[in-house]
């Protein structure tokens, strides 16, 4: 779980227990609100494009992102043009909006302009995922749309759903508010692809620096020596010190609340190279200088897992085209 999560969360306790019955009232509501998409009660559409959701049934970060942009170079680099839609948090937007090369991370969330710097893609910014999606297929030669999270938002008709569980979550496996699921690992069972947990494994390879100022690239190891301090706002912090930690066992981490804005007053204080996510990256565009570097990240996944989802997903793009 990330660093705020409830400790009730991480393991059964009386807490956990005595809201058992909260947890019972969210079920029986979540069933019947999408009972209500199932059955076309409330409206639902598909944006008429080969449409996947990378989701997850937990609060908190999985590594959703990561996973969108993985699986949208894999079908940019079969030719297909790709479009991402996401939620934009923190963003304060009236209609849905395509990022562009002005955007910030204040206009429209830091995950959607980290996938737009990092893939290229058409993104489109809404919380209403299925109107973001309309937005963006009227506004972009699309053939394939990822949703960035929404598992749980059924107005939007996809074709394809993967839940990323990951690997950090403890034993309590009760829903709201009792524990930290949305909905019970049963819904695994309509997923058509599950990583993490008892699924496709997923890994992170961090070996590199990218120096947010100049563009140059070094190598982790090349920090050695020097009084290096990590920063990450994210779900689980954790994770990403862990890995660059693999590298540069001294590291001094700072851990800030998920999607948390940075200054440079802040990152001031830290007087040597200041280590940083990709998320994190972007909210530093404007006032970044030689200190900062942010790692480059890789996720790694089953290659032939890989392949055979991205054939599904033209074979869909294709029954798209006729």
């Amino acid at each position: 779980m990330n660093r705020r999560s409830p400790e009730h969360w991480l393991k059964p306790n009386w807490v956990s227990v005595a809201l058992l019955p909260l947890s019972a009232m969210f079920f029986v509501l979540s069933v019947f609100r999408r009972s209500l998409y199932r059955f076309g009660i409330l409206p639902s559409r598909h944006p008429g494009v080969a449409t996947i959701v990378i989701g997850n049934i937990h609060v908190g970060g999985t590594g959703k992102s990561p996973i969108v942009m993985l699986l949208a170079k894999a079908l940019q680099s079969e030719g297909l043009r790709v479009g991402v839609v996401s939620r934009g948090y923190g963003a304060t937007l009236s209609v849905p909006k395509i990022i562009d090369e002005e955007s910030t991370a204040e206009e429209v969330g830091d995950e959607p302009l980290m996938i737009y710097r990092q893939t290229g893609c058409v993104v489109s910014v809404y919380p209403k995922r299925a109107e973001a999606a309309d937005y963006l297929v009227s506004q972009a030669k699309v053939d394939v749309v990822i949703a960035d999270d929404g598992l749980q938002h059924y107005a939007l008709k996809r074709d394809f759903e993967c839940c990323v569980l990951g690997n950090v979550y403890g034993a309590n496996r009760y829903l709201l508010p009792a524990g930290p699921l949305r909905e019970t690992y049963s819904r695994l069972n309509s997923v058509d692809w599950v990583l993490g947990g008892d699924g496709v494994r997923v890994g992170s390879v961090s070996e590199t620096a990218i120096n947010l100022l100049t563009g140059e690239r070094r190598a982790l190891s090349a920090f050695a020596g020097e009084d290096v301090h990590c920063i990450a706002a994210i779900a689980n912090p954790q994770r990403f010190f862990d890995v660059v930690r693999s590298q540069l066992p001294n590291l001094t981490c700072h851990a800030y609340p998920d999607h948390a804005p940075l200054s440079a007053a802040e990152l001031a204080a830290f007087p040597g190279p200041v280590l940083m996510t990709a998320k994190d990256a972007v909210k530093c565009e404007g006032f970044a200088d030689e200190r900062m570097w942010v790692v480059e990240q890789r996720v790694t996944v089953d290659d032939q897992w890989l392949a055979a989802v991205v054939a599904k997903i033209k074979q869909k793009v294709k029954q798209y085209e006729f």
